[in-house]
């Protein structure tokens, strides 16, 4: 039991690790952390900031349907962003970790 637990622990700190080299290496870091002209966006940081994950992935999969014919514009990226992490922090960490590589 508790090597399940040191494994998992060990998965979830790569991923965050992932999510925080795939975030923090885009050239336009300071553009993505600051949204302030999409509401979903804005209401999905903001849950997740409060630690409410599940529906914060609502929210950013709103965000994604919303943004789904630009995959590559800003809003779209951290909406995949948002729903990867909201995923991690709820322990589904395989598709947590798809999500964010889809933004890269």
């Amino acid at each position: 039991m508790r090597q399940l637990h040191v494994n998992t622990l060990k998965k979830k700190s790569l991923l965050i690790a992932l999510f925080l080299i795939v975030f923090s290496t885009s050239a336009a870091y300071s553009q993505y952390a600051n949204v302030t002209d999409d509401s979903l966006l804005v209401l999905g940081n903001e849950v997740y900031r409060k630690g409410n994950y599940p529906e914060a992935e609502v929210i950013y999969r709103k965000a994604l349907a919303k943004h789904q014919n630009n995959k590559s514009e800003k809003e779209w990226i951290i909406a995949s962003v948002g729903l990867g992490a909201s995923l991690l922090d709820q322990g589904v960490y395989d598709k947590g970790q798809e999500w964010i590589l889809k933004a890269d």
